[in-house]
């Protein structure tokens, strides 16, 4: 028994749902139908920890799941965490997830991957973890701090100043009074808390705070963040040896830009 449940844990992931009720059905539903169907088992409520736990039948789902979040459904978020290093720092986690954006406004003397990097990270955004300078505008994968506000963009001392604006691709729930996901700092549909992020984050432009920062569309091919519900005829076999492929570079990736945001964020809101 006790060994049929560490092959459980071993295949499964805490999940954690932003931007409106936690439905098991929605979410087991829409990770099944996607381009590369995920097979899972189960869906509970953890109570020792108060977590959705998700328990799934192959270990190159959950790679899968991992290395591709966040899910989004719309108005749903899902943030996903391997089980085993959940449960042994339950606290350390949920504070960092990925994302999408695209510059805009970006002068062409910048238009380069050093010249991104740098208005990026120097802004406080978040460690970039890959660059799409074919696409039009630039974009950048980006591992973002949770606990603080999503940065509208930055100004660089050119002359009067440039605004370089940031545009967040499938973000559905985000406030643009306070700057945080719903879910985060304490925000919730009914209740903004503006006034104790202004306090904790003096320096950050609330002004700039706009729909500006959701993109309107997705560039490229690359949507598998995205939950889309489409039929395919890629075999079971196929999707998984695909999915093994496609996630072996984006694992480690994803695991030393954690890491080096730990390093660069060592206090962050609870």
């Amino acid at each position: 028994m006790q060994n049929l449940m560490q092959t459980h844990n071993e295949h499964s992931v805490a999940v954690k749902v932003v931007g409106g009720y936690e439905d098991f059905l929605q979410v087991k539903r829409a990770l099944s139908n996607r381009i590369f169907p995920i097979l899972i088992h189960h869906i509970e409520t953890n109570a020792t920890f108060q977590v959705i736990q998700m328990f799934l039948k192959h270990k190159s789902d959950k790679e899968f799941i991992l290395a591709h979040q966040p899910w989004i459904a719309v108005p749903l978020v899902i943030f996903c965490e391997d089980w085993n290093f959940f449960v042994q720092h339950p606290l350390k986690f949920f504070k960092f997830s990925p994302f999408w954006l695209q510059v805009l406004n970006l002068p062409r003397l910048f238009n380069d991957e050093e010249a991104i990097k740098d208005i990026i990270e120097r802004s406080g955004t978040g460690t970039v973890l890959q660059l799409d300078l074919e696409s039009s505008p630039p974009r950048a994968l980006v591992m973002m701090d949770l606990n603080k506000p999503f940065m509208p963009g930055v100004m660089l001392s050119m002359g009067k100043g440039v605004w370089i604006q940031f545009a967040y691709e499938n973000i559905p729930v985000m406030c643009f009074f306070c700057g945080f996901l719903y879910g985060f700092h304490g925000h919730t549909f009914k209740e903004c808390k503006k006034s104790s992020a202004v306090r904790l984050f003096p320096d950050f432009h609330f002004a700039k705070l706009n729909a500006r920062m959701k993109a309107t569309t997705s560039i490229g091919n690359r949507t598998n963040c995205m939950l889309e519900y489409r039929d395919t005829n890629i075999t079971l076999g196929e999707s998984s040896s695909i999915r093994e492929e496609l996630t072996k570079e984006l694992i480690e990736d994803n695991q030393q830009a954690f890491e080096q945001s730990e390093k660069n964020n060592p206090t962050s809101i609870q």
